[in-house]
């Protein structure tokens, strides 16, 4: 069978015959700034194409629904329209998931004081927050996505903000809904959420997606979650902020990214990103770097 992540996986490989892919869910406008380019849909194409990057991803929301200024710029669907109609490689959509955007709007304390003290209300904010997402995928699969990545952050780095079975009950019923539309468009399904979410596991696993994306290596083994999916998902991971924030990098970081592309590099099933994203205008040439190391170290192992 045919699905929407194989699809994927094979115009990756097209376009990746050298080197494991790259690519990156968010291109902060300091990073344009560095390049002397201002932060235009265009312009992420030029990006992506200079980091020989195997895919370009959009962050999308809403025009009316106002977003905290993160240091990337979102788009709307028109965008997305043009991209999917003029790129020559695979356009990926971000967009956030009801967690986030309750996050976003109340706080991540008043929150999780509420889950606690209010739950009904969460439960009802939760509710209208899912249909605006649904909704907006729904315009998103309109057009020719290869992927979509519903960004939702669940956990620190110690683990879920909340039980396992809470995050369950809250937001399998939108997952189960949102992998069924996304699926149907022919689109694969991402997920990124930061921190540990090994306690998570079996409740994503349930939802059926195709893949993690600008997940931490560091809170997560990378190796044991793709075995966790039985081999059967992409990971778009591997770099951390201190691989970018550091020339020449820590010595255990660079130890520890190098295991992860020996043991991962081979399967075809890494896309090389930051589980941070690429703000910072110095992180042009360090970006370089770390594609270099990567390579270094998996010329042997690809087919």
């Amino acid at each position: 069978m045919y699905t929407p992540i194989k699809q994927l996986k094979t115009l990756i490989a097209k376009k990746n015959i050298n080197h494991i892919p790259r690519g990156e869910i968010w291109l902060g406008t300091g990073l344009f700034k560095q390049a002397g380019l201002n932060d235009t849909l265009e312009n992420h194409f030029r990006i992506a194409d200079r980091l020989d990057h195997a895919m370009v991803c959009l962050p999308v929301s809403d025009p009316q629904d106002p977003k905290p200024d993160l240091g990337y710029r979102y788009f709307n669907c028109n965008h997305v329209k043009r991209a999917a109609a003029v790129y020559d490689r695979p356009v990926f959509a971000a967009v956030d998931g009801p967690f986030q955007a309750m996050v976003n709007q109340m706080g991540l304390m008043r929150v999780l004081t509420d889950w606690i003290g209010n739950p009904d209300e969460i439960f009802d904010a939760y509710e209208a927050e899912s249909e605006k997402a649904l909704a907006l995928l729904s315009k998103v699969t309109e057009h020719r996505v290869s992927a979509v990545v519903i960004t939702d952050d669940f956990s620190s780095d110690s683990g879920p903000f909340v039980s396992p079975s809470d995050i369950d009950t809250l937001c399998s019923p939108f997952y189960t809904r949102a992998v069924k539309r996304i699926k149907e468009s022919g689109a694969a399904l991402f997920l990124h959420s930061c921190g540990n979410l090994s306690k998570l596991i079996p409740a994503i696993k349930s939802w059926q997606i195709d893949g993690f994306a600008a997940i931490q290596s560091r809170a997560n083994d990378l190796e044991q979650l793709y075995q966790a999916f039985d081999s059967n998902i992409m990971i778009m991971a591997g770099i951390e902020s201190e691989l970018l924030d550091t020339a020449p990098p820590p010595v255990a970081a660079k130890k520890h990214f190098e295991h992860m592309v020996e043991n991962l590099g081979i399967t075809g099933d890494l896309i090389l990103c930051s589980s941070c994203g690429l703000y910072k205008g110095e992180y042009l040439n360090q970006i370089k770097t770390i594609y270099s190391l990567a390579d270094s170290h998996s010329n042997s192992l690809l087919p």
